[in-house]
């Protein structure tokens, strides 16, 4: 095995000890706060002055750009916000649904159930540079070990 391999193999098998072993039957049925949720994002897109029809064509720009084949409509977002409606948000579309609704609860709701953490805007740069750093730090510590000048 590589050292690479190793490396996420071992990654992979401390990061499952952070999950529980078994989920309570249901634990995982996110369908009601998603649909919830998602149409807060409309209602939060109503008051910055979009209409439904802004969403849907700033959703068929970020998905499809110039493609004339494809679009997403206003009847497609009320269909996919409505609980008693079959349909449910596609998961490729609610990136660009919740950047157009600059609403962000209805991705942060499936990441917490895959116990993932979202992080936006100011939070998401911070944690980015604080990866960096860390890296830095690692890098820094191996070219001391090895006697590499730091330029």
């Amino acid at each position: 095995m590589t050292k690479s391999k190793k490396d996420l193999s071992n990654l992979l098998t401390n990061q499952t000890a952070l999950f529980p072993e078994q989920h309570n039957p249901g634990s995982l049925d996110i369908r009601l706060d998603l649909c919830q949720e998602c149409a807060r994002a409309l209602r939060n897109a109503g008051k910055l002055g979009k209409s439904i029809h802004q969403v849907a064509a700033d959703m068929t720009d970020m998905i499809f750009g110039d493609s004339p084949e494809q679009t997403i409509t206003a009847k497609m977002i009320y269909n996919w916000n409505a609980p008693s409606h079959e349909h449910r948000w596609p998961a490729e579309y609610l990136p660009a649904y919740c950047i157009a609704c600059l609403y962000f609860e209805p991705i942060k709701i499936i990441g917490h159930a895959a116990y993932c953490e979202v992080l936006i805007g100011e939070d998401a740069k911070y944690a980015v540079q604080a990866k960096i750093l860390k890296e830095y730090d690692v890098i820094k510590s191996k070219m001391e070990k090895y006697k590499i000048p730091l330029h």
